[in-house]
């Protein structure tokens, strides 16, 4: 539940904001950490967001090259303007993922919506069209999420499978925005389609005995070979 997660995600929050630092001398804005956390987490149940996985399984490795290769975009936005981003997607991409998040300012616990500064995000592929995010129903949660306008989050994702290769242009739009410049960052994230071993991946220090080997498929789902060696590379075992 979230008692556990809470901490684990904390922990992570904590160990990108020390990349950052270490990497800028300055500490990064909050809406840049919610961005890489849902943009570089491992989608699990339902395609896109729901309302039991969220955007899914944090991963801090990804998260934090997302910062060391600097895979984001940071600027401000005002009410009807415009702002765009480009950047390319190579060959043997598995999964192109792209999201928007922006610290909102405080609105009224009177207001109808919780949302004061409403931002759109949406994707233009190499051939021109257009890709909008993910878009959840509140009134009926057990939907799966469809492409749309949202209008409500201060959150927005867009994935897209076995993407073209070329370049790409993020649009965010300041749809509404009566307190504005409203600052916002959009993290992206282009994985490779190739076997990620993640555990051990090279300098660790294991005990003897039965150990697990992890990895991620990331798109590649017929039969493969792993092989691991305990002297150096001398030896290999499969």
């Amino acid at each position: 539940g979230s008692s556990y997660a809470a901490p684990q995600v904390a922990g992570i929050a904590a160990l990108l904001t020390q990349q950052y630092k270490q990497q800028f001398a300055q500490l990064p804005n909050a809406a840049l950490l919610k961005a890489i956390l849902f943009n570089t987490a491992r989608d699990l149940g339902n395609a896109g967001p729901d309302y039991m996985y969220g955007f899914g399984k944090p991963d801090a490795f990804r998260a934090v090259k997302s910062i060391s290769n600097q895979q984001y975009f940071e600027n401000t936005v005002n009410h009807q303007s415009i702002q765009t981003h480009s950047f390319s997607s190579p060959a043997n991409t598995h999964q192109l993922k792209v999201t928007l998040s922006w610290t909102d300012i405080e609105g009224s616990p009177l207001a109808q919506k919780s949302i004061v500064n409403n931002l759109d995000l949406k994707l233009v592929t190499p051939t021109g069209d257009t890709v909008l995010p993910w878009k959840l129903n509140p009134q009926s949660p057990k939907i799966i999420a469809l492409h749309g306008i949202d209008n409500i989050n201060t959150n927005e994702q867009i994935t897209i499978d076995n993407p073209l290769e070329g370049n790409y242009t993020i649009v965010v739009k300041g749809t509404d925005v009566p307190f504005g410049p409203q600052a916002y960052a959009v993290a992206y994230l282009t994985q490779e389609r190739k076997i990620e071993i993640t555990h051990p991946n090279g300098g660790e220090i294991i005990d003897a005995g039965n150990n697990i080997i992890r990895w991620y498929g990331n798109g590649i789902d017929s039969l493969s070979l792993i092989e691991f060696s305990s002297d150096n590379g001398a030896n290999w075992q499969t």
